[in-house]
């Protein structure tokens, strides 16, 4: 049995009826401060059916005077007791406050801060201490304007997916579809989520294009995120974007990308060259794998190789009373580096020599207009203007067969006259059966020129006037074949990467292979496996034959279009 005070209430109720009022006065035991089901204060749905009991007075009709002479509190106009009802200004039957909780009368629920027994007495389902409480968005029942528990309408937070909602803002991913809160997908049209603008930024979506919203760098398409709005790519922004191939480089920035930067085409390096391997190369050359980037020290795909660019340069500081400074390609020219040269300008040298002041007018008309021209002038094929020898012969050596060594790689031309060696091979082998005015074209092609024959004896002596370009000791190899020796290719004592007879092209070595013969200043192979063409004439540094090797040379003339297994040469600049 439960116990409690009770406190006597006078309650005056005024009862307008017709042009009177009715004094009543009432004694009521205030609500309950605990109920005795134990639901004081819980959570419940205010719409449930609390169990209403006859809302009828057991003294109703009873003749009164004032509203204490009845149970209901209500003495009506004809002197009789009235039911308690929802409407009559009293607390009475269950109501827990004036007119209002309860369920006998049929009284709505309480506002906040009237009194109550249970929380379906309230206006928003929550009852605490016996008195209605405001509506939050913690107090985990659907209320206010609220779409579902604690969520939806204007003062609670967004519904989560699956949730009831009435319009897209009652939901976090703002997508309301038949009453539900939708999940977002990631081209709903909609910013939701921790999108920063629509259908981009944040953490699960694309990033925003130039002139979206963004908060962070990362909420944009590799562009710069500047007081809130993605920026239009710059060459300045220290980012890889718009049409640029490496940062701030290539493309349509304007600027070109130095060497090791990527590279998508020619035109994004500054070297005019994008390899094989999409990055900017040291030369225009050297962009393929075999013959340009396979000259230094041990065979292709071998352990211990030291590889680098056949392209690189060396400069050479003489003094101005000597000439002066210059640069000098540190290996011979590659086969493959010539292939670069036709196929860059389809073969049609003498549409890139027109007109040029550093190039002899004399030269032009014989020089290659298209590829078929261009591989005859490394061919086996005598050309009119070939020089003949003594015995008149022309292109001496330049047949695969019959003990001829050619190292650029074409198609088999006759049954006898084919190729004995793969191509990657003899790309890395140095160019030779090719005269002075085409190997000039190429140098000036790849942004250089052939270099004065004083200056490939000053790489060769030094400062020192040494005998040997690697100093005065050891001498010159003596026995055929020794492929022992590192300092030189020289009397066929280098053999790559077989040997096939009557093709004998395996003798010439691939620039920088003898590193021990390296010059004063590094330059390889400037004793050896070529002779080598010059601006104004060839020097007489030896071959891979038994070509002896010496720092003298000889001046231009009769020579210009000669073509010799023997003859190649290297680049230079000042």
């Amino acid at each position: 049995m439960r116990t409690f005070d009770q406190t006597i209430l006078r309650t005056l109720s005024l009862a307008l009826v017709g042009g009177g009022f009715v004094l009543a006065c009432s004694s009521t035991v205030d609500p309950v401060q605990s109920d005795p089901s134990g639901t004081d204060g819980a959570v419940v749905d205010p719409t449930t059916d609390g169990g209403a009991a006859d809302a009828k007075a057991p003294d109703e009709d009873k003749p009164c005077t004032t509203g204490s002479d009845c149970s209901s509190g209500v003495c009506g106009p004809d002197k009789k007791c009235k039911s308690p009802t929802s409407s009559d200004f009293v607390k009475n039957g269950d109501e827990t406050d004036i007119d209002c909780g309860g369920s006998t009368t049929g009284a709505k629920p309480c506002d906040p801060g009237k009194g109550c027994a249970v929380p379906k007495d309230c206006t928003t389902g929550v009852c605490t201490g016996g008195i209605c409480q405001v509506a939050t968005a913690t107090d985990g029942v659907k209320n206010g304007d609220e779409t579902d528990t604690d969520c939806g309408g204007s003062n609670a937070p967004p519904c989560d997916v699956g949730k009831t909602c009435s319009k897209p803002a009652d939901c976090v991913d703002k997508i309301c579809t038949g009453g539900k809160c939708v999940a977002r997908k990631p081209a709903d049209g909609v910013q939701n989520g921790d999108e920063t603008d629509i259908d981009c930024g944040g953490t699960a979506s694309p990033p925003c294009m130039t002139g979206q919203m963004c908060l962070v760098l990362a909420d944009c398409d590799n562009v710069l995120c500047t007081a809130g709005v993605c920026q239009p790519p710059t060459a300045t922004d220290g980012l890889k974007n718009g049409t640029e191939s490496d940062v701030d480089c290539g493309g349509a920035s304007g600027v070109l990308c130095e060497t090791g930067k990527l590279c998508n085409a020619h035109a994004d390096c500054a070297s005019e060259g994008c390899a094989f391997n999409n990055r900017c190369s040291v030369g225009k050359s050297c962009t393929q794998d075999h013959g340009g980037f396979t000259c230094g020290t041990g065979e292709y795909g071998s352990a211990g190789k030291a590889h680098e660019s056949c392209c690189e340069e060396i400069f050479v500081n003489r003094p101005v009373a000597g000439g002066g400074p210059f640069y000098m390609d540190k290996y011979l020219v590659t086969a493959g580096r010539i292939r670069a040269f036709f196929d860059r300008t389809g073969g049609d040298v003498k549409t890139f020599v027109q007109g040029r002041a550093d190039f002899p007018a004399a030269w032009v008309d014989n020089m290659p207009s298209n590829m078929a021209e261009a591989l005859a002038n490394v061919g086996p094929i005598p050309l009119a203007w070939d020089w003949a020898d003594g015995n008149g012969l022309r292109a001496r050596g330049c047949q695969t067969g019959s003990g001829g060594a050619r190292t650029f790689y074409q198609a088999d031309i006759t049954p006898t006259e084919k190729n004995y060696y793969p191509q990657d091979a003899l790309d890395e082998k140095p160019i030779q059966c090719i005269n002075r005015p085409l190997l000039l074209a190429f140098c000036l092609w790849d942004n250089k020129d052939l270099p004065m024959r004083s200056e490939i004896t000053y790489a060769w002596r030094g400062t020192d006037n040494r005998t040997w370009p690697w100093g005065n000791a050891p001498g010159l190899p003596t026995a055929d074949f020794d492929t022992s020796n590192e300092y030189l290719v020289h009397k066929r004592g280098y053999m790559f990467p077989g040997y096939l007879m009557p093709d004998v092209s395996h003798h010439i070595g691939a620039p920088g292979r003898r590193f021990r013969g390296a010059g004063p200043f590094g330059h390889l192979d400037l004793a050896g496996d070529v002779f080598e063409f010059a601006r104004d004439g060839r020097n007489n540094n030896g071959s891979w034959e038994n070509h002896v090797p010496s720092s003298a040379s000889t001046a231009a003339g009769g020579e210009d279009w000669r073509r010799y297994y023997a003859f190649g040469g290297r680049c230079g600049r000042r």
